[in-house]
């Protein structure tokens, strides 16, 4: 059996120019979208890793923006062949720049797997042979997506892996999981849709497959967008720069246990940890009564507070983030549990709470 190439003739025509150029339209649409909805959260925000993850995002939808927008006036408004080929593979270059810079920024911050920068130089490697292939080797610059998509959901996989390894993630993330599957499943989506759109499957399977091929980018964007709903924001796993300080107090006031971070931990004096005991009395005074956790705001200083049966915990500040909360409700409950036997009838003795600081260190560390 022979097999025949349906070639498709560029720019398309009907009868589905009309449905096409709409669904690939819509995609555009919900790539410009996103760039302006994390512009608008990075003007918002003032701390330099958020501001550096939402950019990074900012890059990689405007990358697939722009990659989309030179698709669509290449495939149907394209006078001749050479031009088209040049605005597909210009949409190529700005795909793969995109995920560069994007990859960058978040590396910037964190080592995702095994060495910093690792990824980042994968896809400079990728792009410095698409510019190549642009130049020497036109007709095999489709070829580099197949690269790209490889490596770009193999750093994603690893980036959900470095955030589900943290123990905040573990104990009150596990809606996680769940967010990760529809993400890499619309990642997945996204690449067999793109697939479908590239001239070699047209050309032996036939236009229509390229309608397929809109639809599932579209649903595979709709599912990608869950994400960056959900997932946590990289600042709330960096609390260790916003403690100060951890306190937990006896229901009578008296002090229990305290720790102090940063730069604060190897000068403290005994005035100093006088007047913040001083000064969590006062706040306990004022809180005696309620329930949950309690969060109060003072010169610079925040102060959370979270009631247990027989103890209070209290960790001073500089941001207010869900992470302390979590973590000092942990930290209240471990130690109720832990001596549950001791402190309804505790008459003074502080020795008997000398392995405070051990469950402190596993749950601050």
């Amino acid at each position: 059996m022979i097999n025949v190439l349906l070639e498709v003739i560029f720019p398309l025509q009907e009868p589905l120019r009309e449905p096409l150029l709409i669904l690939e339209c819509i995609v555009a649409f919900l790539c410009l979208e996103w760039v302006f909805i994390f512009q608008l959260r990075v003007r918002r925000m003032k701390r330099r890793i958020r501001k550096l993850q939402e950019k990074a995002y900012i890059w990689l939808f405007l990358g697939f923006f722009i990659m989309d927008l030179l698709f669509i006036f290449g495939d149907f408004h394209a006078p001749t062949q050479e031009i088209r080929a040049t605005l597909l593979n210009a949409g190529y270059f700005s795909q793969i720049l995109g995920a560069l810079i994007f990859i960058f920024l978040m590396e910037r911050e964190q080592i995702v797997f095994f060495k910093k920068y690792l990824f980042t130089f994968i896809f400079l490697g990728i792009l410095i042979i698409f510019i190549y292939f642009f130049f020497f080797a036109r007709e095999l610059t489709q070829i580099m997506t197949f690269p790209f998509w490889l490596v770009f959901i193999s750093f994603f996989i690893l980036y959900m892996r470095h955030l589900s390894s943290k123990p905040l993630v573990k104990k009150e993330y596990k809606k996680l999981k769940i967010d990760s599957f529809k993400f890499f499943s619309g990642f997945l989506l996204m690449c067999l849709g793109f697939s479908f759109t590239i001239d070699f499957v047209l050309n032996n399977v036939g236009i229509w497959m390229r309608l397929i091929g809109d639809a599932l980018q579209i649903l595979g964007i709709i599912m990608i967008s869950i994400l960056f709903i959900t997932i946590p924001s990289l600042a709330e796993y960096e609390w260790q720069d916003k403690i100060e300080s951890v306190f937990i107090m006896e229901r009578s006031g008296a002090c229990l246990y305290n720790r102090f971070f940063g730069n604060n931990h190897n000068s403290m004096d005994e005035d100093l940890v006088s007047s913040a005991i001083g000064s969590i009395k006062f706040m306990l005074q004022e809180l005696t009564n309620k329930d949950g956790t309690s969060i109060i705001q003072k010169k610079g200083t925040i102060a959370i507070i979270h009631p247990g049966t027989y103890t209070m915990g209290i960790i001073f500040c500089k941001q207010k983030l869900d992470s302390l909360q979590i973590l000092l409700r942990n930290f209240v409950e471990k130690i109720e549990v832990v001596y549950h036997n001791i402190l309804p009838t505790w008459t003074g003795d502080m020795s008997v709470f000398k392995y405070i600081k051990e469950i402190a260190y596993e749950i601050f560390t």
